[in-house]
């Protein structure tokens, strides 16, 4: 059922003038409760005398959605509506490899809970029109991991990206399989690091 209503309760001789545009009702396909499913990463650092490798995987990640985010930015500017997701479950398994220069190896592993701070996936749902119709990208972070680097083997490391890069590097990516799917691969290299994610993320009908 819905609901409608441009009544003035208070000013009753307050009348709008019809502008010419039809009533319009948009609909959307895309899932808006749940999306579970894998996601993985690949960064090789290759600067100056450094040579890093981290790798990140999950298979069990579920990102639940959060209210529908604010549609105007602080300054007034007018903003595109999305739903936000955040991860709700899973575990992340990282892991860290290399050199930070000849001689003095690095190298950590964790097994990362997979939590709201850890990331976050901005869907397009109501964008009727352009670029962003039927469209989504994601951010994330590790966050803190342990690090043996040489003789240290207590140090703390900052673990990176696991999941999209596209917010640094690209366009928005498609929502696919008639709003059910999000699925891609994404590598970008910069100033002598490479990165690469690839995902899938299924959509989860709500009970």
């Amino acid at each position: 059922m819905i609901i409608y209503s441009n009544s003035e309760y208070q000013g009753r001789r307050w009348l709008l003038q019809p502008q010419g545009v039809a009533p319009t009702l948009w609909v959307t396909d895309i899932g808006c409760w749940r999306w579970q499913g894998s996601a993985g990463s690949t960064g090789t650092l290759e600067i100056m005398a450094a040579n890093l490798t981290t790798t990140t995987d999950t298979t069990d990640v579920v990102w639940e959605g959060a209210p529908l985010a604010p549609t105007a930015n602080t300054d007034g500017s007018l903003f595109l509506p999305y739903l936000s997701f955040k991860p709700l479950s899973g575990t992340l398994d990282y892991q860290l490899a290399g050199e930070v220069y000849p001689g003095c190896p690095a190298s950590g592993s964790a097994q990362v809970p997979l939590t709201a701070e850890r990331g976050e996936l901005r869907l397009y749902n109501f964008v009727a029109v352009g670029p962003a119709h039927q469209s989504y990208y994601g951010t994330s972070n590790v966050g803190p991991v342990p690090a043996s680097v040489y003789t240290d083997p207590s140090a703390i490391g900052e673990g990176g990206i696991w999941f999209d890069m596209s917010p640094y590097s690209g366009p928005l990516h498609q929502v696919k399989n008639g709003g059910l799917l999000l699925e891609e691969a994404w590598a970008v290299t910069l100033s002598g690091s490479a990165a690469s994610t690839d995902w899938s993320l299924a959509a989860v009908r709500e009970p």
